[in-house]
């Protein structure tokens, strides 16, 4: 073997297991940040009577600050670690949950949401996101349970192969392009939201009479859906 052939065989090894590395971590830190989600997300009930216990304002400040930062948090992360269920290779190759792409795409919805509505204070906001989480929890930890993790159980391995990406192809390919697809309806609304609705900046004005004064405007306030 020539120097040139050892470099890139060695080169092509590392590529591969990396890859194999990531994609093996990120299957196996997905179920436990979907079930932190879930949890993190219908804690708020206690988190607001937790909320009223506090006697200085500041520790109420301080609490409620820290939840929805580590809620909201989570979420993030379980967003960007469901991407790899994106890739069409691994969708066809690796035993990965059917509808895990489905999932990641109905957690950006939520986040989507969360980002342009008032899901803490709107009723009506907070079921949807509810809803929404709790859906996409289930099309993630519902295959990956009886799909996923139940591949060596005999009495399964029927369901176990239909709710595998490597073993239903022909759904899975389907379901990913239909994730594609309410990935880039929710990035073009976000888009339109974030940049021609939600951006309000100063606006300098010159007065009547001459002095060069600035007024800043206050940003114009959005109706509740």
């Amino acid at each position: 073997m020539t120097p040139d052939q050892l470099t890139e065989a060695i080169t092509s090894g590392l590529v591969t297991g990396g890859q194999a590395w990531i994609v093996q971590t990120a299957a196996a830190m997905l179920p436990a940040f979907w079930i932190l989600t879930l949890a993190l997300h219908l804690s708020r009930p206690y988190m607001l009577r937790m909320l009223h216990k506090f006697t200085l304002r500041f520790g109420a400040d301080i609490w409620w600050l820290a939840y929805v930062l580590l809620r909201d948090a989570v979420i993030l992360l379980t967003f960007g670690l469901g991407i790899v269920l994106f890739y069409p290779n691994l969708v066809k190759t690796d035993a990965l949950p059917l509808t895990g792409s489905l999932a990641t795409a109905l957690l950006l919805v939520a986040l989507a949401v969360k980002l342009t509505r008032d899901a803490d204070d709107n009723a009506r906001d907070f079921r949807l996101t509810t809803t929404l989480v709790l859906v996409a929890s289930a099309l993630y930890l519902v295959p990956q349970v009886f799909g996923v993790e139940a591949g060596d159980q005999d009495y399964l391995k029927a369901v176990s192969t239909f709710l595998t990406t490597s073993g239903n192809v022909g759904w899975a390919m389907p379901l990913l392009y239909l994730s594609y697809l309410i990935l880039i309806v929710t990035a073009c609304y976000l888009f339109v939201e974030v940049t021609f609705r939600k951006v309000r900046g100063p606006i300098s004005r010159r007065p009547a009479g001459g002095a060069a004064t600035e007024q800043r405007t206050q940003p114009a306030r959005v109706g509740k859906a």
